[in-house]
């Protein structure tokens, strides 16, 4: 049984080894941005272009993050019942994906979750993305930038396990495997009418940050208290994604944060309402820490389906000055060489607000659907976000 058990750890490991590893094109894809900004490598880009493109680079895997955590779900199966009482009921919906409950899912019970969620990106700032590489240069010749294509796309599988080891604690990890696409295509050069290309349509596959997350409640008895409870959070986010490839921010964070939920019965149902707050301090460049936010209410239509409807935000603390070197190449000589170009990427508050609804399908297994749109022009942006998963309680 020694060999047959060895192997088995050896194949674990291997496909473990196999999931975490980022499977990518040569170029990054901040790099290749910042190649179709210089004209074809010709020219530094005018500081417009420089700063737009830096901020889709430093907001590309943060507008992925305001899921970065599906949130560890409580069980909440209690209702009224009439002529039984309140007790536990035998089909529950789960509450917000993106609002950590109060709630804690029990000792010993695990919860594991599968979300999905699609970003087609189309705009910086307000900014179609097809604009942000327009631009023009006048001086000794004249270079122009013309945009025929600029896609941008993530898709992102969250894998999540959470298990209680006890009564109000509970421990959680998420990892999120990317797929992001880049499609490009620049008409370049210092030629009237330009005539180089400059293209990519490539994919990146890798996984994103580990977060490491644990919960627990200190106000778990509601009658005491108008029917809130409350709970107290942690994440540790580990680096493990390919900031490069817009996989992962690149840095280690930590955030503490509040949970609260009120229960809310009717005759025959249960509603709550959900807030967090909660700051993520980013231990590399504190410069850089964000609040987090979210408020919203669970609507349980029937027995076996509630409706939720959540705002849900992180806002930044302080703009991000840069000194980037642009890579340029000299159409003489041919050599290499780094133009540094210096801007700011502005503050964001990045508010969206998520509508979706869960279906218990058994009391051990539950499906959602959800569709995030933005509230906020801030940061990278798709116009819809959708997103959908599974769960399963034991």
């Amino acid at each position: 049984m020694a060999p047959w058990r060895s192997f088995k750890l050896r194949l674990f490991l291997g496909l473990l080894g196999l999931l975490l590893r980022s499977a990518s094109a040569s170029a990054s894809f901040e790099d290749q941005l910042r190649q179709a900004a210089t004209f074809r490598g010709i020219l530094p880009p005018k500081q417009a272009t420089a700063n737009r493109v830096e901020g889709i680079i430093r907001s590309a895997a943060r507008a992925s993050d305001f899921v970065a955590a599906p949130a560890t779900q409580g069980q909440q199966c209690i209702g009224y019942t009439p002529g039984i009482g309140i007790g536990r009921v035998p089909f529950c919906s789960v509450g917000s994906l993106f609002v950590e409950p109060a709630s804690t899912v029990g000792p010993g019970r695990f919860v594991l979750g599968v979300t999905y969620l699609y970003e087609n990106f189309t705009e910086i700032d307000g900014v179609p993305l097809t604009q942000v590489l327009e631009q023009t240069r006048t001086g000794p010749v004249l270079a122009l930038n013309r945009v025929r294509d600029f896609g941008l796309r993530s898709q992102v599988i969250y894998l999540s396990g959470t298990y209680g080891l006890g009564p109000t604690w509970d421990v959680n990890l998420l990892l999120p495997l990317f797929a992001t696409t880049l499609d490009l295509d620049v008409v370049s050069g210092v030629a009237l009418p330009p005539k180089g290309r400059f293209q990519v349509n490539e994919t990146a596959f890798g996984p994103g940050d580990i977060l490491l997350r644990t919960k627990y409640g200190f106000l778990d008895r509601p009658d005491d208290w108008g029917n809130w409870i409350s709970a107290g959070f942690f994440t540790l986010r580990l680096p493990s994604g390919n900031a490069s490839n817009f996989q992962g921010l690149g840095d280690v964070t930590l955030m503490p944060g509040l949970a609260l939920t009120r229960t809310i019965r009717t005759s025959s149902r249960e509603h709550d309402l959900h807030a967090n707050l909660a700051f993520e301090v980013n231990a590399n460049e504190p410069g850089q820490s964000r609040v987090r936010y979210g408020l919203g209410a669970k609507i349980q239509a029937l027995p076996r389906l509630a409706i939720i409807l959540d705002v849900i935000g992180s806002s930044g603390i302080a703009a991000e000055h840069f000194q980037q070197p642009f890579p340029t190449e000299a159409s003489v000589t041919g050599t290499l060489f780094p133009i540094v170009a210096t801007g700011t990427v502005p503050r964001t508050d990045l508010v969206d607000l998520a509508v979706g609804c869960r279906v218990a399908v058994t009391n051990a297994v539950r499906i959602y659907l959800d569709a995030i749109i933005p509230l906020t022009q801030d940061g990278i942006r798709a116009d819809v976000v959708p997103a959908g998963g599974i769960e399963w309680r034991f």
